[in-house]
């Protein structure tokens, strides 16, 4: 099994994606917050930032793009190739109603003689220009029906797809409730691509519980010796739990002295790059809200977290609570598999 980081917009751009690699280097693959193709076929300067291959040196890095235009979606393509990509990822799964209110994302799903258009058209267009390059897509279940993948399945199986990585909730779902495991185990032997799951992987357990669940879908079909066992996607959980990957595969749980040193890295490199102290202060907030569930007390850590004004105040307030909270006990945290 491979093990694969979510791009999560706003943290896990290549700054974090390299503190993070040198620190836990247990990680196959790493996933780029999206890149939105435009009419004007041009980039950010951001996001040319975040592709640059001397930025992502030593990683397996993957490109998203975000698009309903299938001749948006192959310029975006062609440019990454010529970057020296090999891979690049459709995102069919952002709920963000920034998103999904100009028919992108997961809006995508529910227009489904669209979105077949849109593969035609693509896999047209990129066979033309850049024949050798993997289409991979992130999806979600459907619309509002969990069981609407069982059509996006089919739909799928029309095209060249690489893989399916499939986040197991609906997009009216978001990102509340537990995620349909279920359902995503019951679509592996319909798939004619490799399917990877993402959704509520907080802990090793819930890992080990969604391998047994696909085992033994897998083992009810007679594609059993040809249907791969799925990779996983994890996302909130990583940023949680940096260490998550390595212990699920049965390696030693994280320290608090090994998280303070790569929290105090993740800084100094922010600091390097970022243009001034609100955006420093700005991306580790964000981040400690996740590790925050790590602790015993987690209100009173992000209590003292909100407080701070710079990044000095964040840093000092940051080596008090390692050095005077504990870890939670990983059974009082969150459990996303049923």
């Amino acid at each position: 099994m491979r093990y694969y980081f979510a791009p999560m917009e706003g943290i896990t751009g290549y700054i974090y994606r390299n503190v993070h690699h040198r620190h836990f280097p247990e990680m196959d693959r790493y996933y780029m917050p999206f890149i939105s193709a435009h009419a004007s076929h041009s980039m950010k300067h951001k996001e040319k930032e975040d592709i640059r291959p001397a930025n992502n040196a030593g990683l397996f890095a993957v490109p998203q793009v975000l698009t309903k235009s299938a001749d948006d979606f192959a310029w975006t393509v062609r440019e990454l190739c010529e970057t020296g990509y090999r891979e690049v990822n459709l995102n069919l799964g952002c709920p963000s109603p920034t998103v999904t209110t100009k028919g992108r994302g997961a809006a995508f799903l529910g227009r489904k003689e669209e979105l077949r258009e849109f593969f035609s058209r693509s896999f047209e267009l990129i066979e033309r220009y850049t024949p050798d390059v993997r289409i991979s897509v992130k999806t979600r279940l459907g619309i509002g029906d969990p069981e609407e993948i069982h059509e996006l399945i089919r739909l799928y199986n029309e095209f060249p797809i690489s893989e399916i990585i499939v986040h197991a909730r609906t997009l009216r779902e978001m990102y509340n409730g537990e995620a349909h495991a279920d359902v995503f185990a019951s679509v592996l032997s319909e798939s004619a691509h490799p399917l990877v799951y993402n959704g509520n992987i907080f802990h090793p357990e819930e890992a080990a519980r969604l391998a047994e669940m696909s085992g033994r879908h897998r083992a009810q079909t007679d594609r059993q010796d040809i249907l791969p066992e799925p990779d996983m996607m994890i996302g909130r959980g990583l940023l949680r739990n940096p260490a998550l990957v390595r212990e699920i595969k049965g390696g030693e749980r994280l320290q608090m002295a090994e998280l303070q040193s790569f929290c105090g890295d993740l800084f100094e490199a922010y600091r390097e790059v970022l243009p001034g102290p609100k955006p420093v202060l700005a991306r580790m907030k964000e981040l400690w809200w996740y590790m925050s569930m790590l602790f015993e007390e987690r209100e009173e850590v992000l209590k003292r977290i909100r407080r701070a004004k710079t990044p000095a105040e964040l840093e000092i307030v940051s080596d008090q609570i390692f050095a005077s909270q504990h870890f939670a006990d990983e059974g009082s945290g969150f459990c996303g598999l049923n």
